[in-house]
């Protein structure tokens, strides 16, 4: 069973990024990437730590996890090599949660 959350999540994708452009990534076809990300997988990644520290402390968690994930979005989007791609064997209709390879080395 998935959460309220991902159901959200995914009539969001449905209506404004319905293509799959690979296994984990959707598209409108145009202007609108996006990407799965969770923030606490990503709290033991030392180049999340790294990128984070070029920013003021936030007072909000929620707003700490908007952080994180704009900061995995930044990561896909200029430097993909440094998270964790699917599978090769992974259907494009799962999905992936794209987190920093170094979260894993922990």
């Amino acid at each position: 069973m998935i959460g309220s959350q991902a159901t959200k999540g995914m009539h969001v994708l449905a209506r404004f990024a319905p293509k799959v452009v690979e296994c984990g990534v959707w598209s409108d076809g145009s202007n609108l990437t996006a990407i799965e990300a969770y923030p606490s997988a990503c709290k033991e990644s030392e180049t999340i730590q790294a990128m984070r520290r070029l920013y003021l402390a936030l007072t909000h968690a929620d707003c700490e996890d908007a952080l994180t994930c704009a900061l995995v979005a930044s990561l896909f989007v200029e430097k993909r090599g440094a998270l964790m791609p699917p599978e090769a064997d992974v259907s494009p209709s799962e999905g992936w949660i794209w987190v920093p390879r170094d979260a894993f080395a922990q």
